[in-house]
């Protein structure tokens, strides 16, 4: 996937992942686990977001927009 993105967007740099999930779970460390090796391919910078990013989205906001919530670092 990571060489596909390459592919057609080169300039791009992957900077975490995103969720829909009301609450960080179990599954959720297993995937920032992931994104937190160097299998993922993940290029933070030291002094601006040295590990990556979780975006958690919820779709069903009371509101008539998406609900974010944007964490870094640890999950917990």
């Amino acid at each position: 996937m990571f060489e596909l993105n390459q592919k057609i967007y080169p300039k791009e740099t992957i900077v975490g992942w995103f969720t829909d999930l009301p609450e960080l779970n179990f599954d959720a460390a297993v995937i920032h686990q992931f994104y937190s090796s160097k299998d993922s391919f993940f290029t933070g910078k030291q002094h601006i977001f040295p590990s990556p990013l979780i975006v958690i989205v919820d779709p069903f906001s009371p509101e008539n927009i998406f609900g974010m919530k944007v964490r870094l670092s640890s999950i917990y």
